[in-house]
């Protein structure tokens, strides 16, 4: 299990004290997507899992509370990894199956509802970086063709979620409408409705199959470095 936020582009572990003062960087490897220095915790239970969680929500909420942390400027990744291995009485050789599980919070859907030009002058360029970015990736994967390549969004955001994006995943938006907020609400559903429409290409997640994916990624990556 792994709880993180980002508010204006720094990477903050909510399982760890001291997190608001963390700007953990964002790699690319042949293993995939991961964030430096941050380990996730092996669960023994449910109860563990929940005592996690609500100990990041007790630090979001400090950092909301005593570090003048902005809530509709940040979101935070829940992220959960299953593992299954096979039966003892099975092969050895059989691979073990891997599914993970991204719970993604954006409390600052609204601003999308305002000029970006404006809310970039008045607030900063990084302050709402995550959701302005999230929504032009939504936007360029639910108009794609077919198998077309959409490149990542330059924000930590987006490279975190990475293959959780129109890849090999499955996606639910739930959304949170409110009350006399008409342009909000509005905003926040057209990236739902947009969401709605990206085509993901989920398949079993097998230590094999995440391999070969790993090698493809790491070759595509320096595809497009040796382009540029």
């Amino acid at each position: 299990l792994q709880f993180l936020n980002i508010v204006e582009e720094r990477v903050q572990n909510l399982l760890e004290p001291g997190c608001h003062a963390h700007d953990r960087e964002v790699l690319a490897s042949a293993r995939g997507i991961h964030v430096r220095s941050v380990h996730a915790e092996e669960l023994k239970g449910q109860a563990q899992a929940l005592g996690l969680y609500r100990h990041g929500k007790q630090l979001l909420h400090s950092l909301e509370r005593y570090h003048g942390v902005d809530a509709t400027a940040s979101c935070s990744i829940l992220t959960l990894t299953l593992t299954q291995s096979p039966p003892a009485t099975r092969k050895s050789s059989e691979p073990a199956l891997v599914s993970t599980l991204h719970l993604v919070t954006l409390p600052g859907a609204e601003r999308l509802a305002l000029d970006r030009a404006s809310l970039h002058m008045t607030e900063g360029a990084l302050k709402h970086r995550s959701i302005t970015s999230f929504a032009d990736q939504v936007k360029a994967l639910a108009g794609r063709r077919g198998v077309e390549s959409v490149p990542t969004r330059d924000s930590k955001l987006c490279r975190m979620l990475g293959d959780a994006l129109g890849g090999n995943s499955r996606l639910i938006c739930a959304v949170t409408l409110r009350s006399g907020q008409r342009d909000a609400s509005l905003a926040a559903l057209q990236v739902a409705t947009q969401l709605s429409k990206v085509t993901c290409y989920p398949v079993v997640n097998n230590a094999v199959a995440r391999g070969l994916y790993a090698l493809l990624r790491a070759d595509l990556k320096a595809l497009q470095l040796d382009m540029h």
